[in-house]
């Protein structure tokens, strides 16, 4: 019996520091975004809701874990933190589908509304069970609905996922390896908690997804020109590069007549506007 109490102690000991560590990595992603000026003060803003729900979540569960099964005044703690967690965790793929596509804050706030839907169900969960059950000795389990919670989640993904195809077809960024590496590791690191729920894998799984989507998007946003968002020089030359070990290829340039005396005439910010407009007909 001790020996089976002090193993229980081992595994809670050991995903403890893990989840300690996967919110000290979010915190110092969430400082890289901060200090990331490239990504807009707008997307910027969702990415670090986006890690904030994050660090939520995981400390919602590390409450959970320690404290299942515990002292019965512990119990509507580990029920607000379950409600908690399952109410953010589909949120996060959607803000950051926001992140990459630069998505309107009226498709954003649609592309929310399965995940408001499954917020209802968990925070009646306490009540009617839907989406989890604590027994009044802390023992959690499923409820009858737990399937509406990851139906949910697989909308969010399929909502981060059509953005990013999407944005990477307007752009015509290659992306295809990459994306299909990071969406694989997604699935199989949140799939192991999904079916052997003892193995708290999903959200270490997720904290390195965030870190590698913020490669993914940093990456991306480095090929394109800040003002027009079409391929910047860098990215061009990256291109010829490549073009010159085919045997044919065909390279069309394009320039603004007399665009000096727009500028001059109504001034920079009127430029900027109508060098945004042409980056629009171009693309």
């Amino acid at each position: 019996m001790r020996d089976k109490e002090g193993q229980h102690v081992v595994v809670i000991q050991n995903y403890l520091a893990l989840g300690l560590l996967n919110v000290a990595a979010l915190i110092i992603l969430m400082l890289m975004v901060i200090q990331n000026g490239g990504i807009g003060r707008g997307r910027r803003g969702t990415y670090l809701t986006a890690i904030a729900a994050t660090v939520v979540a995981v400390v919602s569960e590390l409450y959970g874990v320690l404290f299942e099964g515990g002292l019965a005044s512990a119990r509507w703690l580990y029920v607000a933190s379950s409600v908690v967690g399952f109410s953010v965790t589909p949120v996060i793929p959607v803000l950051l589908a926001s992140v990459f596509g630069g998505t309107d804050a009226r498709a954003t706030w649609l592309n929310l509304i399965p995940c408001a839907l499954n917020a209802l169900l968990a925070a009646l969960s306490p009540l009617f069970g839907f989406i989890f059950e604590v027994s009044p000795d802390g023992a959690y389990r499923r409820g009858a609905l737990f399937g509406a919670f990851i139906v949910t989640c697989l909308w969010a993904v399929f909502v981060i996922l059509r953005t990013v195809v999407k944005t990477g077809r307007r752009y015509q960024y290659n992306f295809r390896i990459k994306l299909a590496a990071l969406f694989v590791f997604i699935i199989l690191g949140t799939s192991v908690q999904v079916a052997l729920p003892d193995i708290h894998a999903t959200w270490t799984a997720i904290t390195l997804a965030m870190a590698l989507y913020y490669g993914f998007v940093c990456e991306f946003n480095d090929t394109l020109d800040a003002l027009t968002k079409l391929y910047n020089r860098k990215s061009y030359e990256n291109e010829i590069e490549r073009l010159r070990k085919k045997v044919r290829f065909s390279v069309i340039v394009m320039d603004v007549d007399d665009f000096k005396k727009i500028n001059d005439r109504y001034g920079h910010p009127y430029g900027d506007r109508c060098l945004k407009k042409l980056a629009e007909l171009v693309q």
